[in-house]
């Protein structure tokens, strides 16, 4: 497996590491009580439960919170139940992996937990229903209440600023002299940790049309470095001082359009993905370096550097991002992205909204 492949792989398995669902589930258990006089049947999660007697112990996926809990028996009329949802607390575990497994936490429903522990019914006899208004579902306070829903707040502009690993800056040129670098006998040297090829940095500009799609633009740099050396030859003391080695950098400019759309949109997460191509200006030059190094009769140092390639050129520059998320408050969120490009293959930084519009529009 090729280095720059291994943080990609540590990453993916900390995606799949998500906290909440690991340790809660995705179902939680929802605890109706009250004054039954005769056995009930409850409707919770699209399963029926027969001949219930209170207090009954439900299992309801957490993603489903909001939907109704409905009651019925034979002499009796029953308020829905809505159990109603807050933050499951779990999902702050997720901070120890970069928040990376929040997406996954979230399309399980784990994100959420029960607004209370125990539900209690509200009930009337069949005759006192008659002609009467139906009973108010039981919310989310000890009151009877409809819980309400209110609509994410909409901001129009948004500013990314953002780092990226595994930038695709380094392809075809930056390639190719690595290559004729090989051919020639040299190898890359080993070093400590992992070694990724290609970084980047930008600064993104988006106006959210409505709460799922945005257009803007991208603007960054990327950079990659190669460095190569010929092989110490243990049978010839004098070769390591007189092999040469080489250096292969590229840099690169780049400006790109931009669109994004969000999957999901609220006040404190979103999830997203999103795509750009645009052009980029790439500088890729390589040079070959010999030092000759003596320490008798007396110490002496030389060093001789040689450039063999210098090319400057236009290219596309594309970007795709198969998914993102942000996570944070209304208008400071830190975000992280999985994609392919000139940005990189993994992105993460800080973006900032302002300037609220008065409408949500759909």
């Amino acid at each position: 497996m090729k280095k720059q492949h291994l943080p990609l792989l540590a990453l993916s398995t900390l995606l799949l590491t998500s906290c909440a669902t690991i340790f809660t589930g995705t179902r939680a258990r929802v605890i109706i009580d009250g004054d039954a006089p005769e056995p009930l049947t409850i409707v919770a999660d699209e399963q029926t439960y027969d001949s219930v007697s209170l207090p009954a112990s439900l299992s309801i996926r957490r993603d489903k919170l909001t939907e109704p809990i409905t009651l019925t028996s034979p002499h009796y009329d029953y308020a829905d139940i809505i159990p109603g949802r807050n933050t499951n607390l779990w999902i702050w575990a997720n901070y120890f992996n970069g928040f990376l497994g929040l997406p996954v936490d979230l399309m399980t429903g784990a994100i959420y937990e029960p607004a209370m522990s125990r539900y209690y019914i509200s009930k009337r006899s069949k005759e006192e229903s008659i002609g009467a208004e139906p009973l108010a579902p039981v919310g989310v306070s000890k009151i009877v209440q409809l819980p309400v829903r209110r609509e994410p707040r909409l901001y129009r502009h948004e500013i990314d600023v953002l780092a990226g690993l595994g930038s695709s800056v380094w392809q075809g040129t930056h390639d190719r002299q690595v290559e004729q670098f090989r051919d020639m006998g040299m190898e890359t040297p080993f070093r400590c940790g992992i070694y990724v090829d290609g970084i980047s940095w930008g600064i993104r500009y988006f106006y959210h049309i409505n709460p799922h799609v945005a257009i803007g633009a991208v603007f960054g740099k990327a950079s990659s470095y190669d460095e190569l050396e010929t092989p110490y030859d243990p049978e010839d003391p004098d070769s390591y001082a007189l092999s040469p080695y080489a250096h292969i950098h590229t840099r690169s400019t780049f400006a790109m359009p931009a669109v994004k759309y969000s999957w999901i949109y609220s006040d404190m997460f979103s999830l997203y993905s999103m795509a750009a191509l645009g052009a980029q200006y790439s500088h890729t030059w390589a040079s070959v370096h010999t030092i000759k190094a003596s320490l008798l009769p007396e110490i002496s140092y030389q060093h001789h550097r040689q450039e063999v390639f210098d090319r400057k050129r236009w290219k596309l520059a594309p970007q795709l991002t198969a998914l993102g998320f942000d996570v944070g408050g209304r208008h400071l969120r830190f975000f992280a992205e999985l994609g392919y490009g000139i940005e990189g293959v993994v992105n993460f930084g800080m973006s900032y909204r302002f300037c609220r519009a008065t409408t949500s529009n759909k």
